[in-house]
Protein backbone atom coordinates (compact mmCIF):
# COMPACT_ATOMS: atom_id res chain seq x y z
CA UNK A 1 0.00 0.00 0.00
CA UNK A 2 1.61 3.31 -1.21
CA UNK A 3 2.46 5.65 1.50
CA UNK A 4 0.24 9.00 1.85
CA UNK A 5 2.57 11.81 1.25
CA UNK A 6 3.47 9.67 -2.01
CA UNK A 7 -0.74 10.31 -2.61
CA UNK A 8 -0.29 13.94 -1.85
CA UNK A 9 2.21 14.28 -4.34
CA UNK A 10 2.44 18.10 -6.08
CA UNK A 11 3.23 19.92 -9.21
CA UNK A 12 6.88 19.99 -9.80
CA UNK A 13 8.77 23.08 -10.71
CA UNK A 14 8.80 22.14 -14.56
CA UNK A 15 4.90 21.61 -14.56
CA UNK A 16 4.66 24.91 -12.86
CA UNK A 17 7.13 27.11 -15.27
CA UNK A 18 5.47 25.03 -18.42
CA UNK A 19 1.89 26.54 -17.14
CA UNK A 20 2.79 29.67 -16.51
CA UNK A 21 5.17 29.74 -20.21
CA UNK A 22 1.38 29.08 -21.55
CA UNK A 23 -0.53 31.28 -19.66
CA UNK A 24 1.91 34.00 -20.69
CA UNK A 25 1.49 33.44 -24.38
CA UNK A 26 -1.85 33.08 -24.80
CA UNK A 27 -1.75 36.68 -23.07
CA UNK A 28 0.91 37.85 -25.17
CA UNK A 29 -1.01 36.59 -28.50
CA UNK A 30 -4.49 38.63 -26.66
CA UNK A 31 -2.10 41.92 -26.47
CA UNK A 32 -1.26 41.71 -29.99
CA UNK A 33 -4.66 40.93 -31.39
CA UNK A 34 -6.85 43.13 -29.42
CA UNK A 35 -5.58 47.01 -31.10
CA UNK A 36 -6.11 44.95 -34.36
CA UNK A 37 -9.85 43.57 -33.61
CA UNK A 38 -10.75 47.19 -32.28
CA UNK A 39 -9.56 48.68 -35.46
CA UNK A 40 -11.72 46.66 -37.74
CA UNK A 41 -14.93 47.26 -35.38
CA UNK A 42 -14.44 50.77 -35.70
CA UNK A 43 -14.02 50.64 -39.33
CA UNK A 44 -16.95 48.18 -39.48
CA UNK A 45 -19.09 50.86 -37.98
CA UNK A 46 -17.28 53.37 -40.23
CA UNK A 47 -18.65 51.27 -43.03
CA UNK A 48 -22.02 51.17 -41.59
CA UNK A 49 -22.22 55.43 -40.90
CA UNK A 50 -21.18 55.72 -44.95
CA UNK A 51 -24.15 53.11 -45.83
CA UNK A 52 -26.78 55.66 -43.49
CA UNK A 53 -25.42 58.58 -45.34
CA UNK A 54 -25.90 57.05 -48.62
CA UNK A 55 -29.29 55.71 -47.34
CA UNK A 56 -30.24 59.76 -46.28
CA UNK A 57 -29.37 60.79 -50.11
CA UNK A 58 -31.96 58.36 -51.19
CA UNK A 59 -34.21 59.38 -48.93
CA UNK A 60 -33.35 62.92 -50.38
CA UNK A 61 -34.00 62.38 -53.36
CA UNK A 62 -37.21 60.84 -53.17
CA UNK A 63 -38.41 64.16 -51.60
CA UNK A 64 -37.09 66.23 -54.02
CA UNK A 65 -38.15 64.47 -57.76
CA UNK A 66 -34.05 62.72 -57.91
CA UNK A 67 -32.29 65.68 -57.03
CA UNK A 68 -29.60 66.09 -55.11
CA UNK A 69 -28.58 68.76 -52.70
CA UNK A 70 -27.39 72.25 -54.64
CA UNK A 71 -23.35 72.85 -55.08
CA UNK A 72 -20.44 71.87 -53.26
CA UNK A 73 -18.58 72.93 -50.24
CA UNK A 74 -17.90 71.77 -46.14
CA UNK A 75 -20.33 70.74 -43.52
CA UNK A 76 -19.01 70.66 -39.54
CA UNK A 77 -20.83 69.33 -37.41
CA UNK A 78 -20.78 69.44 -33.31
CA UNK A 79 -22.05 68.05 -30.39
CA UNK A 80 -24.90 69.80 -28.45
CA UNK A 81 -23.50 70.18 -24.73
CA UNK A 82 -27.04 69.70 -22.89
CA UNK A 83 -28.39 66.49 -25.30
CA UNK A 84 -24.82 64.88 -26.37
CA UNK A 85 -26.46 64.76 -29.88
CA UNK A 86 -25.13 66.30 -33.26
CA UNK A 87 -25.90 69.18 -34.62
CA UNK A 88 -25.48 72.20 -37.09
CA UNK A 89 -25.82 75.77 -37.46
CA UNK A 90 -29.20 76.30 -37.74
CA UNK A 91 -28.37 79.77 -39.66
CA UNK A 92 -26.44 77.05 -42.10
CA UNK A 93 -30.24 74.49 -42.45
CA UNK A 94 -32.57 77.69 -43.95
CA UNK A 95 -31.83 76.51 -47.47
CA UNK A 96 -33.70 73.08 -48.25
CA UNK A 97 -31.23 72.72 -51.53
CA UNK A 98 -28.43 72.88 -48.99
CA UNK A 99 -26.06 70.18 -48.20
CA UNK A 100 -26.33 71.20 -43.88
CA UNK A 101 -29.74 71.01 -44.34
CA UNK A 102 -29.68 67.52 -45.70
CA UNK A 103 -27.43 67.14 -43.12
CA UNK A 104 -29.35 68.50 -40.48
CA UNK A 105 -32.94 66.88 -41.64
CA UNK A 106 -31.69 63.88 -43.50
CA UNK A 107 -28.91 61.83 -41.62
CA UNK A 108 -29.75 63.31 -38.14
CA UNK A 109 -33.58 64.00 -38.33
CA UNK A 110 -33.87 61.51 -35.31
CA UNK A 111 -31.89 63.69 -33.13
CA UNK A 112 -28.94 60.94 -32.50
CA UNK A 113 -25.41 60.99 -32.60
CA UNK A 114 -23.75 60.49 -35.88
CA UNK A 115 -19.94 60.37 -35.27
CA UNK A 116 -16.67 58.62 -35.77
CA UNK A 117 -15.93 55.82 -32.95
CA UNK A 118 -13.98 58.09 -31.39
CA UNK A 119 -16.66 60.43 -30.37
CA UNK A 120 -16.09 63.36 -32.36
CA UNK A 121 -18.95 64.08 -34.99
CA UNK A 122 -18.28 63.61 -38.94
CA UNK A 123 -18.09 66.80 -40.79
CA UNK A 124 -18.76 66.64 -44.79
CA UNK A 125 -16.65 67.75 -47.79
CA UNK A 126 -18.97 67.82 -50.73
CA UNK A 127 -16.93 67.54 -54.28
CA UNK A 128 -17.69 67.50 -58.03
CA UNK A 129 -16.05 65.44 -60.07
CA UNK A 130 -16.82 66.91 -63.69
CA UNK A 131 -14.39 65.28 -65.91
CA UNK A 132 -12.57 61.94 -66.74
CA UNK A 133 -9.30 63.21 -66.58
CA UNK A 134 -6.97 60.99 -64.07
CA UNK A 135 -5.56 64.28 -62.58
CA UNK A 136 -9.10 65.88 -62.10
CA UNK A 137 -7.96 67.22 -58.69
CA UNK A 138 -11.61 67.44 -57.10
CA UNK A 139 -11.69 63.09 -57.58
CA UNK A 140 -8.44 62.63 -55.96
CA UNK A 141 -9.25 64.23 -52.83
CA UNK A 142 -12.37 62.26 -52.22
CA UNK A 143 -10.29 59.19 -52.56
CA UNK A 144 -7.88 59.97 -49.89
CA UNK A 145 -5.33 59.64 -52.16
CA UNK A 146 -3.12 62.21 -50.56
CA UNK A 147 -3.73 61.32 -46.79
CA UNK A 148 -3.85 58.95 -44.04
CA UNK A 149 -6.59 58.75 -41.45
CA UNK A 150 -4.50 60.56 -38.87
CA UNK A 151 -4.77 63.74 -41.94
CA UNK A 152 -8.56 62.71 -42.35
CA UNK A 153 -9.36 62.56 -38.59
CA UNK A 154 -7.71 66.24 -37.97
CA UNK A 155 -9.13 67.97 -41.14
CA UNK A 156 -6.28 67.92 -43.55
CA UNK A 157 -7.69 66.38 -46.21
CA UNK A 158 -5.95 68.44 -48.71
CA UNK A 159 -3.59 71.56 -48.61
CA UNK A 160 -5.94 74.50 -48.92
CA UNK A 161 -9.08 72.80 -47.58
CA UNK A 162 -11.25 74.32 -44.44
CA UNK A 163 -10.54 72.04 -41.33
CA UNK A 164 -13.20 69.66 -41.59
CA UNK A 165 -12.01 66.62 -38.74
CA UNK A 166 -13.38 63.08 -39.97
CA UNK A 167 -14.84 64.31 -42.95
CA UNK A 168 -16.89 62.12 -45.44
CA UNK A 169 -16.15 62.69 -49.24
CA UNK A 170 -19.33 63.16 -50.86
CA UNK A 171 -18.36 63.25 -54.98
CA UNK A 172 -20.59 64.11 -57.03
CA UNK A 173 -20.60 62.67 -61.01
CA UNK A 174 -19.00 59.52 -59.57
CA UNK A 175 -19.19 55.86 -59.13
CA UNK A 176 -17.63 53.56 -56.57
CA UNK A 177 -14.72 51.10 -58.39
CA UNK A 178 -13.64 48.60 -55.40
CA UNK A 179 -12.20 51.27 -52.55
CA UNK A 180 -12.12 54.54 -54.67
CA UNK A 181 -14.45 56.83 -56.86
CA UNK A 182 -14.34 57.04 -60.90
CA UNK A 183 -15.72 59.81 -62.87
CA UNK A 184 -19.65 59.03 -63.78
CA UNK A 185 -21.55 60.90 -66.04
CA UNK A 186 -25.13 60.43 -64.51
CA UNK A 187 -25.58 64.63 -62.28
CA UNK A 188 -27.65 62.32 -59.92
CA UNK A 189 -24.67 60.04 -59.14
CA UNK A 190 -22.74 60.20 -55.84
CA UNK A 191 -19.91 58.05 -54.20
CA UNK A 192 -19.84 58.48 -50.74
CA UNK A 193 -16.18 57.60 -49.03
CA UNK A 194 -14.09 57.46 -45.94
CA UNK A 195 -10.56 56.16 -45.03
CA UNK A 196 -10.57 53.23 -43.07
CA UNK A 197 -8.01 52.82 -39.72
CA UNK A 198 -6.86 49.90 -40.46
CA UNK A 199 -5.88 50.78 -44.53
CA UNK A 200 -8.01 51.25 -47.42
CA UNK A 201 -11.13 53.43 -47.57
CA UNK A 202 -14.80 52.66 -47.51
CA UNK A 203 -17.12 53.67 -50.60
CA UNK A 204 -20.55 53.22 -51.91
CA UNK A 205 -22.49 54.75 -54.16
CA UNK A 206 -26.01 55.84 -54.93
Amino acid sequence: MKKLSQLKKGFTIIEVTLVLAIAGLIFMMVFIALPGLQRSQRDTQRANDIGRVITAIANYQTANNGALPNGTGTVVASIDDDTGTTKIDPAATTSKRDWSYFYQYYIIATGDKFSDPNGDPYSLIVLDCTAKADDNPECSKGQRAEVNFEDQADGSLAEGEDKAPFAISILKHATCEGDSAVYNSGARRVAVLYKNEGGGAVCRNN
